[in-house]
C-alpha cells in the first residue's frame, strides 16, 4: 500500500497537467480507481480526487506566485480549457479567486 502511495505520487507529478481522473492513474497502477482511492485514504488520509485536486491548485499558487502568466495561460497550462471553470474551482478550494490570491 506504500509503494502504491509512492507510485501515485510519482505519476501525479508527471500527468496532472493532462489527465484529471482517478482513473487513469488506477489503470496505470493496475489497480481499481476505487482501491485506489481507498489506499490513498488509508495511507495519506485523502482520496485520488482530493489529492489530485489538491496537487493542481498548489501548481496553480505556485504559479500565481512566481510567474508572470496571466490566469488564462495558468489555466490552459494546466489543462483546462474554460478559464471561469478553473477560477470557480480554485476559488471553491482556495476561499478567492486566483486574481485575489495573487494580489496578497
Amino acid at each position: 500500500k506504500e509503494q502504491i502511495t509512492v507510485d501515485f505520487r510519482t505519476l501525479l507529478s508527471k500527468y496532472f497537467a493532462e489527465h484529471k481522473n482517478v482513473s487513469f492513474y488506477a489503470k496505470r497502477l493496475n489497480i481499481t480507481s476505487k482501491y485506489l482511492s481507498e489506499v490513498l485514504l488509508q495511507e495519506a488520509g485523502k482520496t485520488a480526487k482530493t489529492l489530485l485536486e489538491e496537487h493542481i491548485f498548489m501548481e496553480a499558487k505556485s504559479m500565481l506566485r512566481q510567474t508572470n502568466m496571466s490566469v488564462q495561460e495558468i489555466c490552459h497550462f494546466l489543462g483546462y480549457a474554460d478559464t471561469s471553470y478553473f477560477t470557480k474551482a480554485f476559488k471553491k478550494q482556495e476561499g478567492m479567486t486566483p486574481i485575489a490570491y495573487r494580489r496578497l
